[in-house]
């Protein structure tokens, strides 16, 4: 299994994008985005609207794992420092 394949993690309790009203959630240090796809499980209605993530090969998993489906698209930012 390639880097970062671990699988979908969808669940069938989690609302669509459009119609969620839960927290929004900021993952720091995302690594693959797996803290941030297991909050969105505990609350259905919450929704990812940031990865921040500095190593390349990390952010690459992100970004591969968005265009494949496995978690939902959301802008990742490359630099903790400098965001405000």
């Amino acid at each position: 299994m390639p880097l970062g394949s671990i699988g979908p993690m969808r669940s069938d309790n989690v609302a669509p994008y459009s119609e969620r009203t839960g927290p929004r959630i900021v993952e720091a240090c995302a690594g693959y985005g797996g803290l941030a796809e297991s909050l969105r499980l505990v609350h259905p209605g919450s929704r990812v609207i940031l990865h921040i993530e500095r190593e390349i090969s990390a952010a690459r998993v992100l970004a591969a794992r968005m265009a494949d489906g496995c978690i939902e698209p959301a802008p990742i930012w490359s630099d903790l420092t400098t965001f405000d």
